[in-house]
C-alpha cells in the first residue's frame, strides 16, 4: 500500500505540483498515517504473566490439546476471528467494550479465560465465573491494572479466589520486574523525555524548557523511546543537567560529623602541618 501511495507521489512530482512538495517533505509522517494505532486498550500483557495464566489454566480445566487463540491485537476484529472448534480464548480483550465480548462469547458458546479488570469486571448481565486475584500488572503500555479474570470454563461459581492462580501471577509478575530491571537506560544529556522529567516534577524542582529549545523525536539511534523523546539545545541541556544533579542530591540524606569526628579531623590536620 505504501509503495503504491509512494509511487503515485513520485508521479506527482515530476508532475512540478507545488502541492506535493509541501504535502511530502516530511516522509516519517507520511509513513506514520499508514501504522497500525494503538489505542489506550492495549494494555499488551507480559509474557511472564501470559505464560503463567495460561498453563495455570490449561490444568485446572484440563484442556488437553484444545487450541489456544488470542483474537485481541491492534487492528483485528474478534466477531470475525475463525475461532477453531473447541478453542479456547486466553487473552487480555480491550476493558472499554469487555461486556460486549463476554455476551459474544457466551452467546455462541466459545470457551474463554479472559484478563479483566477488578472493579469493573462483574457490573454486566452474563452468567459469568470470576476469578479474583486482584494482582497489579504492569501491561505492556505501561498501565497499572488490578487484574483478575472472567470466565466460562467454571460452570458452577460466581466467584473464585484460588491462592495457586495468586500465586502463579503473582511470581511472573516479580519475574517481569526482574526481567525489565535488567537493562536501565540511560538518555544522552541533550535527549529528554516525559518520564524523565516526571521524576523532576516528583521532586517539586523546576525546570523551562522553551519551544524552539526542543524538536521531537520517536526514537534515540536504534532505540524506541515510549511516549516520545525530545533532543535539546546545549543551554536547555545544561538546565536540564544541573536540575538533574540537584534532583540527585535531594534523594541523598546528608551526615554531619559529630565532635569525636571534628576532633579526630583537628588532631590529623595538626599532625599534617606538622610534619610539613
Amino acid at each position: 500500500m505504501i509503495a503504491r501511495l509512494l509511487s503515485i507521489t513520485n508521479a506527482d512530482k515530476k508532475m512540478g505540483t507545488s502541492q506535493n512538495k509541501t504535502s511530502f517533505t516530511d516522509y516519517d509522517g507520511f509513513c506514520e498515517k499508514f501504522k497500525l494505532k494503538k489505542t489506550t486498550d492495549d494494555c499488551y500483557t507480559p509474557p511472564a504473566v501470559y505464560s503463567a495464566v495460561s498453563n495455570w489454566v490449561r490444568g485446572r480445566f484440563r484442556l488437553g490439546n484444545a487450541p489456544i487463540v488470542r483474537p485481541f491485537y491492534p487492528g483485528g476484529d474478534y466477531e470475525a476471528y475463525d475461532y477453531p472448534k473447541g478453542c479456547v480464548v486466553i487473552d487480555n480483550p480491550p476493558f472499554s467494550i469487555y461486556s460486549n465480548i463476554l455476551r459474544f462469547y457466551q452467546a455462541r458458546g466459545i470457551r474463554f479465560f479472559l484478563f479483566a479488570p477488578q472493579l469493573t469486571m462483574a457490573g454486566n448481565d452474563t452468567d459469568t465465573t470470576y476469578y479474583i486475584c486482584n494482582s497489579s500488572v504492569v501491561y505492556e503500555n505501561g498501565a497499572v491494572v488490578n487484574t483478575s479474570f472472567a470466565t466460562n470454563l467454571d460452570t458452577e461459581n460466581r466467584f473464585v479466589i484460588d491462592p495457586d492462580l495468586k500465586a502463579a501471577v503473582e511470581y511472573a509478575v516479580e519475574k517481569d520486574k526482574k526481567r525489565k530491571s535488567v537493562v536501565k537506560i540511560k538518555l544522552p544529556g541533550n535527549v529528554t523525555s516525559a518520564a524523565l522529567l516526571g521524576k523532576l516534577a516528583a521532586l517539586g524542582l523546576p525546570l523551562t524548557i522553551r519551544k524552539k529549545e526542543c524538536q521531537r523525536i520517536r526514537k534515540c539511534g536504534d532505540y524506541e523511546i515510549f511516549g516520545s523523546g525530545y533532543v535539546l539545545s546545549d543551554p536547555a541541556a545544561r538546565r536540564l543537567a544541573e536540575a538533574m544533579r540537584v534532583a540527585e542530591e535531594a534523594r541523598l540524606v546528608t551526615i554531619h560529623m559529630g565532635p569525636r569526628e571534628l576532633e579526630i579531623l583537628r588532631r590529623l590536620n595538626e599532625g599534617v602541618a606538622t610534619s610539613e
